[in-house]
């Protein structure tokens, strides 16, 4: 007599299932239930129940979250919607509601990656009359947990002037402003991209390393652990004409999963195990603007997120954004209905030709002929230009 996998006591089917949780997740109506309480657990085991009651008491989060989350349902609504009815969830406020509950993925991928939007009140500009030169500061505050990241930016390169003498650090203020990454790109970087196009360049990799967990009392008096970092991003820019050089659309930080991770024994140091032979990539076929390059639902959510439940009461942005704003930001096609194309900057052709041969190798398995070769590339390599995470449903 056989026992299927559901009839197992619940222990063993939990420890069965977080075994392998991407496999099992699409199989049956438990298993996507199961998937999603998975990340409920993963989100308060990464960021604690600090954060989560941090949401819980941010009103304008959650209606922002919301509203990111609902924008979805054209592509994931069928699967939101088996969790909602298993918990018969309703839309209130707080945690517990429909498009919350029920979204523990997304919202994870929300708060372990990190895409700082920047606004013109951001870029803080001082004038040396001495050398006819400008100077631009930005400096950003975020939180994060402890991981590899990969830090990337989104630019619009307008004139040669642009980039030659920037430079980007990223300090650990937990760890007495410890600075865990400094990248300066090739004083030539304005000629080897095309202007006017969006631009992702990479700026390499950095680590946030394990620290002695800070204990604030609850409510109740009860400890909580806090295991979340408080992190500096600041851009400098020296030079002339900085206004019309370049812009800059976001800075993008992406945590690399575990399972991509090769972890030093000696030292604890953490590493990507594959190599990215590309300094940057544009899109070729598409002209950049606000409607095609910024989630303006995502840049609401992060907002809300960085003013924390005490910030002032303003205008929600996001109010008159159509309901298939989405489906089409999130296109792969540009206005004209063509494919979107992009083209990449090697260092060098041996890296270029290893990075094809990379591609091809992992493309060999694919049943579809006729996709042409960037298409092929596009299943290996995140839209990162409008994705800060890959969302699975």
């Amino acid at each position: 007599m056989s026992i299927g996998l559901l009839n197992l006591p619940t222990e063993i089917l939990q420890k069965v299932f977080n075994q392998v949780p991407n496999e099992l997740k699409s199989t049956c109506r438990t298993f996507i239930v199961m998937y999603n309480n998975y990340y409920f657990n993963l989100f308060i085991k990464r960021f604690g129940i600090k954060t989560i009651k941090e949401i819980e008491n941010n009103e304008k989060l959650i209606k922002s979250l919301k509203r990111y989350i609902k924008s979805f349902d054209y592509w994931r609504g069928t699967i939101r919607k088996i969790i909602c009815n298993h918990y018969r969830l309703e839309d209130i406020n707080g945690i517990e509601s429909e498009f919350i509950r029920d979204s523990w993925k997304l919202i994870y991928g929300i708060f372990m990656n990190r895409r700082i939007f920047l606004e013109y009140e951001d870029y803080q500009f001082n004038y040396n009359y001495n050398n006819n030169n400008q100077n631009l500061n930005i400096d950003k505050s975020i939180k994060l947990t402890t991981g590899l990241y990969n830090l990337s930016c989104g630019i619009i390169i307008k004139n040669f002037n642009s980039m030659s003498s920037t430079k980007i650090t990223i300090i650990n203020e937990t760890n007495n402003n410890e600075i865990i990454h400094e990248f300066q790109p090739a004083t030539n970087f304005s000629e080897l991209v095309p202007h006017n196009k969006f631009v992702l360049m990479d700026m390499g990799d950095f680590e946030i390393r394990k620290r002695i967990f800070e204990i604030d009392e609850g409510e109740d008096g009860e400890e909580i652990y806090d295991p979340m970092v408080n992190i500096r991003v600041i851009v400098t820019e020296n030079g002339e004409m900085l206004k019309s050089a370049f812009i800059i659309c976001y800075l993008d930080i992406n945590a690399y999963q575990l399972k991509d991770i090769i972890i030093d024994k000696a030292n604890g140091k953490m590493e990507c195990k594959f190599d990215k032979y590309w300094i940057a990539w544009w899109i070729d076929n598409q002209i950049p603007n606000p409607d095609n390059v910024v989630d303006k639902l995502l840049k609401n959510v992060y907002k809300n997120v960085d003013k924390g439940e005490g910030g002032e009461d303003e205008d929600d942005e996001d109010e008159d954004i159509d309901v298939g704003f989405s489906e089409k930001f999130y296109s792969c096609v540009n206005e004209e209905g063509e494919k979107l194309r992009r083209e990449w900057k090697f260092r060098n052709q041996i890296d270029r030709r290893k990075f094809e041969e990379n591609n091809n190798n992992n493309n060999n398995n694919n049943d579809d002929d006729d996709d042409d070769d960037d298409d092929k590339v596009l299943l290996n390599e995140p839209i990162k230009w409008k994705m800060s995470t890959i969302l699975e449903i």
